[in-house]
């Protein structure tokens, strides 16, 4: 696209590594895309595209699903040869969740050994979608036709491969002398060559054919009478019907998600890549307005950050979509994500992947990039208000924010902000060590920056054994983290302990613990003495629960992606602990005598000492996930001091848990589209000891049929379900399973084994379930 819009003089080549877009030192060097990257550039009929290059990997979701979220329509690359892949499919699932309008282009019909029918066939079986409909009519192989009509050395259509766009009746072909642009005839100059009249079997004929199917299709597929007439009027003529019509029929159809045009190419040789430009620019939609109203006295633009990138000598830069108005360079705006938190635009950057180019404004539906930003984040929204003044009068405002200010009142700017982007939790980690403070100073601001930009990467120190850890969504992913840690810290000696799951520890669902203690001893001169009663719960209520089988994220034509079943008893989901205290908590008089502060703030300092109680549980040190921890009573004496009440807490919860805790490790939900003949092989993969995965269900996609995971070793005399599943006339069906992290272990590359690299797979964290007793004795985190 990019040597299409003459941006490049020379087209980039992922085989040998000097791609524009990929220019990250992993990704050339493994010919992946690990990030996304973005570009602006116009096109033909004062159009301009903003293209953002998205990873296909499940371990780089995040990427694809903040490049998603400010997107307005997709195309979809299929190779030629290898047909569609399980990173497309993986990603063509989660553009279903955004409903985006797509357009579907087939990449490498120069090559040999490519079949256009099994191509169809796989897109309706794997991506779910009948609505897959080409609007060009292509010729790959040329001579054996041009020579039937003696045409090969003296007709232009003899030489080389062309097609026609089924709407407007051009042609395109390669042009032999100008390599940026190809050869595009009007319908009047190319159809009266005898190479295409000359015969019966001449390719006039196919292609009139052709575009009768696609208008039959349009009019089959529209609810405007206006199409409907005209079809009627033309239906026995494809070529008379109006171009014009037919192209804001399918643009009206992209759109609706109705229709995903279809187009040929072959990049390496920029055959079929400008017309792929028009056709975005036709029939892929224009950004569309905020659905609410946005007062044009206060608000100049509304922008959300989808992307950070820390630059050594830029700082910060906050990559945005423009979503009303625009944004200035050298203005104050406001964070409405951060509490109305004051933020200054120094520069504004339109980006050519790694070069950019200095603008002064960026204007609605436009992607740029935002310099001087300090404390904003990814999926931060930023207003450009008219006047600081103005706006605080028309968000009534109660107080207008001081120049010594650094934000507004958090409820004036809350309602503007847009949805944000959705991070799911790492399920990896693993620690991260330096040898001496000065490397640990180094270490420190190499994983904020990578943590600023890439919120899937977490990391934190444990506050009592004081090691570093850092955790990412899988092992790819903390793999690429980790070398890009040591790369930053190359002049720092830095060590990495192994890939391992986080484990969590609890006392289980619906468990309920009471204990006193009082504490009353003499720590270097001084005396700790209090008492406190608590009540621990484990888990909340069943209903108060999030479902992450109908939460999930991953949505597509037929519906959610993983399973639709009632959560397991034994799971917790919500891990967030909890801490309230009791009617009865103290009394508010003696607590201002003692401690000269209020009950509320003591409520504080308690609450904040109990979740650092709770990082450490009392078997393998791994933080305590889903408790609910009563503080009913404190026990107070004269000499009594907040350190004796901290003490006096922590030995009440330990002794509380110490006999009564589990280990509990993540179970991963797992949704994985196969063919028929390698289902028997995954189910019985998944059901094995190893994997100590659970078949929750098995469907035909085709006809939706399931065979419910209920039915599945209820009793010996029951038939074996993965005998009935094979012996049954299914092509395409979605398993449905869960499984715990820990025995999915380079499970990706075993699926792919296992299927001939024909089946795809995501998973999402379901919850936490106890561990067996083999899971003592991992390493602590």
């Amino acid at each position: 696209m990019l040597f299409a819009a003459q941006i490049i003089e020379q087209p980039g080549n992922v085989d040998t590594g000097n791609t524009v877009m990929d220019f990250l030192k992993d990704e050339r060097e493994r010919g992946i895309t690990i990030s996304s990257a973005t570009i602006s550039f116009p096109w033909r009929g004062g159009h301009r595209i903003n293209l953002i290059d998205t990873p296909g990997h499940v371990d780089f979701s995040v990427e694809v699903e903040r490049s998603l979220r400010v997107l307005d329509g997709a195309v979809a690359i299929i190779d030629a040869v290898s047909g569609v892949e399980a990173q497309t499919e993986t990603v063509w699932f989660q553009a279903n969740s955004h409903h985006l309008p797509r357009i579907i282009f087939i990449n490498k019909t120069d090559r040999e050994g490519f079949c256009l029918s099994k191509i169809f066939t796989q897109i309706g079986l794997r991506l779910a979608s009948s609505n897959a409909r080409p609007i060009q009519k292509a010729f790959f192989e040329v001579r054996p036709l041009a020579a039937a009509f003696n045409e090969c050395e003296t007709s232009l259509f003899g030489k080389m491969p062309w097609l026609v766009d089924l709407a407007t009746l051009d042609l395109i072909t390669r042009h032999e002398s100008d390599v940026h642009h190809n050869l595009m005839l009007p319908f009047e100059h190319w159809s009266a060559d005898p190479f295409f009249r000359s015969n019966a079997r001449a390719p006039l004929d196919a292609i009139i054919s052709a575009r009768l199917s696609l208008v039959e299709a349009v009019a089959e597929r529209s609810d405007d009478d206006e199409i409907l007439e005209t079809f009627f009027e033309h239906s026995a003529q494809g070529e008379t019907f109006p171009a014009p019509l037919l192209m804001k029929c399918i643009c009206g159809l992209t759109n609706s998600g109705k229709l995903h045009p279809v187009l040929y190419g072959a990049s390496l040789r920029n055959w079929g890549i400008e017309p792929l430009l028009d056709a975005i620019t036709r029939y892929l939609p224009a950004p569309a307005p905020l659905s609410w109203p946005v007062d044009a006295n206060s608000i100049q633009g509304v922008a959300l950050v989808f992307k950070m990138v820390v630059d050594e000598r830029k700082g910060p830069m906050a990559f945005v979509r423009v979503y009303h108005g625009h944004m200035r360079a050298k203005s104050n705006v406001i964070n409405a994500s951060k509490g109305g938190l004051r933020e200054r635009i120094s520069k504004i950057l339109h980006m050519t992947s790694g070069e950019s180019h200095e603008i002064q404004i960026v204007s609605f539906g436009n992607i740029a990039v935002l310099l001087g930003l300090r404390a904003t984040t990814t999926g931060d929204t930023l207003l450009l208000p008219v006047s600081e003044v103005e706006f605080v009068k028309r968000t009534h405002s109660t107080a207008s924010p001081s120049k010594a200010s650094a934000s507004y009142p958090e409820a004036s700017v809350e309602r503007y902000c847009l949805p944000g982007i959705k991070i799911p939790e790492p399920v990896f980690f693993r620690s991260i060590w330096t040898e001496n403070e000065t490397d640990e100073e180094f270490l420190q601001t190499a994983m904020a920056k990578l943590g600023l930009e890439d919120p899937s990467f977490k990391y934190e120190k444990n506050k009592e054994s004081g090691q570093m850890i850092i955790s990412g969504m899988g092992e790819l992913h903390l793999e690429i983290i980790s070398n890009r840690l040591l790369r930053e810290c190359k002049s720092s000696k830095v060590r990495l302990g192994p890939v391992n799951i986080a484990y969590k520890e609890s006392i289980g669902r619906g468990s309920l613990f009471q204990h006193s203690h009082v504490v009353d001893r003499e720590i270097f001169g001084k005396r700790l003495h209090a008492g406190v009663n608590l009540r621990i719960f484990g888990g909340s209520s069943l209903d108060s629960l999030p479902n992450p089988c109908t939460d999930t994220a991953f949505d597509g034509d037929r519906g959610s992606d993983v399973a639709q079943h009632a959560p397991r008893q034994d799971l917790i989901v919500e891990t967030a602990n909890k801490v309230s205290f009791g009617a009865h908590f103290v009394d508010e008089q003696m607590t201002l005598n003692i401690f000269n502060i209020s009950s509320v703030e003591l409520q504080e300092d308690l609450r904040e000492h109990v979740e650092i109680v709770l990082t450490n549980g009392p078997l393998e040190s791994f933080p305590m996930i889903g408790l609910h921890v009563t503080i009913e009573r404190l026990e107070l004496f004269v000499d009594t001091t907040r350190p004796a009440i901290r003490a006096a807490l922590s030995d009440a919860i330990r002794e509380a848990l110490n006999t009564k805790t589990s280990i509990f490790e993540p179970i991963m939900a797992l949704r994985i589209r196969t063919p028929r003949e390698h289902s028997g092989s995954i189910l019985g993969d998944l059901s094995s000891s190893s994997r100590r995965g659970t078949i929750l269900s098995v469907t035909d996609e085709t006809r939706g049929d399931k065979i419910s995971g209920s039915t599945f070793g209820e009793s010996a005399s029951q038939k074996n379900p993965i005998d009935s599943f094979s012996s049954s006339p299914l092509t395409y069906c979605i398993i449905e399973a869960e499984a715990p992290l820990a025995a999915l272990s380079s499970y990706s590359s075993h699926l792919r084994s296992i299927s001939s690299g024909t089946a795809s797979f995501s998973f999402a964290l379901l919850g936490y379930a106890a561990a067996p007793q083999q899971c003592r004795g991992v390493a602590p985190i």
